[in-house]
């Protein structure tokens, strides 16, 4: 359903245009820092910096979206959900569901490459500590979570 405004947006597109921005601030905040942390190299990978960031992220994310939430819910109330409102959800969890996927897979065959180290053919650019595992899975629901809202977005402009 459309609202009244020349905009030809409903109030649930308006939301979803805020939230992808929002989380788009919020990995332009921590990639920069992750890539500087590891240009320092595997000490700083693993030291304070790394869990001042991880943290500092986690909070900023809660935060911004609290607020956001807050913020969106104070100013117009979204129509109710209907069929296809619970559709677009539907699809864009799915994929949400397979980047997080395919991410966790990264996840453990990068361990396991790093197990089989001691063999030739076998190099990773650096070591997967708990921290640098910590922020690949960090990186993993930012892309996801980034997928998901485009995607609604996407789907609510095309009408699917």
């Amino acid at each position: 359903m459309r609202d009244n405004q020349d905009s030809g947006w409903s109030v649930r597109e308006k939301n979803l245009w805020v939230e992808l921005l929002v989380s788009s601030a919020i990995a332009l905040y921590y990639i920069p820092k992750l890539f500087w942390l590891i240009h320092y190299g595997d000490r700083a990978l693993r030291g304070e910096a790394m869990v001042n960031l991880i943290i500092g992220t986690v909070v900023v994310a809660i935060v911004a979206h609290t607020v956001l939430a807050l913020f969106l819910h104070a100013q117009q109330k979204p129509e109710p959900l209907d069929e296809r409102d619970r559709f677009i959800d539907q699809r864009a969890n799915n994929v949400f569901g397979s980047v997080l996927q395919a991410c966790m897979l990264l996840v453990i065959a990068s361990i396991a490459v790093q197990e089989m180290n001691g063999r030739a053919w076998v190099h990773l650019p650096m070591m997967l500590s708990p921290l640098v595992i910590a922020n690949v899975l960090l990186v993993g629901f930012m892309v996801a979570g980034i997928v998901r809202d485009a995607m609604k977005v996407i789907l609510y402009r095309r009408g699917a």
